[in-house]
C-alpha cells in the first residue's frame, strides 16, 4: 500500500500576545506556566483534511500575559479513508508534521513580545491529543 501524504498549504489564523501588567519580570521561569493545546480536524472531501492546532495560555499571577496561537495545515492523500493505516497517517502524522510550526510561532512570539522565548518541548503529539484524561482536547477533535 502506497501512502503519499502532501502538505499543500499551511497558514496562521491567530497570533495573540497581550501583556497585562505594569511590572515586568524578566526572571520568569516558564516551567510552571499553565497552558493547553487544542486540535480540530475538518475533512474536505475524500482526499483533503484541514488540521488546526492551537496553543493557549490564559492570564496567571506569575505569568501576566495572554498567549494564543493557531496554525493550520491542509493535507492531501488520495482516498485516505480507505484503510485504517491511511486514516491514522492522515489524522495523526499530520499533527506531528504541523506541531513544529506551532512550536516555532510560540517561541518567536514570546521572544518578540516578552524578550524571552518560551519553547514548547518536543513531545509525542499522539499522546498529547489522544489522552482520555484531557476531555477538552478530545472534545475539540470532534
Amino acid at each position: 500500500m502506497e501512502i503519499n501524504l502532501k502538505l499543500k498549504h499551511y497558514f496562521v489564523t491567530e497570533l495573540v500576545f497581550d501583556y497585562k501588567s505594569t511590572k515586568f519580570n524578566y526572571n520568569v521561569d516558564f516551567k510552571e506556566m499553565k497552558s493547553h493545546f487544542e486540535k480540530k480536524v475538518s475533512t474536505k472531501g475524500d482526499n483533503e483534511v484541514l488540521i488546526s492546532l492551537r496553543f493557549v495560555h490564559e492570564l496567571e499571577d506569575n505569568y501576566p500575559f495572554v498567549l494564543k496561537v493557531t496554525v493550520n495545515g491542509i493535507f492531501e492523500m488520495e482516498k485516505w479513508k480507505s484503510s485504517k493505516k491511511k486514516e491514522f497517517v492522515m489524522l495523526e502524522n499530520t499533527t506531528a508534521i504541523l506541531f513544529p510550526y506551532l512550536r516555532t510561532l510560540v517561541g518567536d512570539l514570546t521572544l518578540q513580545g516578552f524578550g524571552k522565548a518560551f519553547i514548547i518541548p518536543v513531545m509525542n503529539t499522539y499522546a498529547l491529543f489522544n489522552n482520555p484524561a484531557n476531555e477538552e482536547i478530545n472534545e475539540s477533535q470532534k
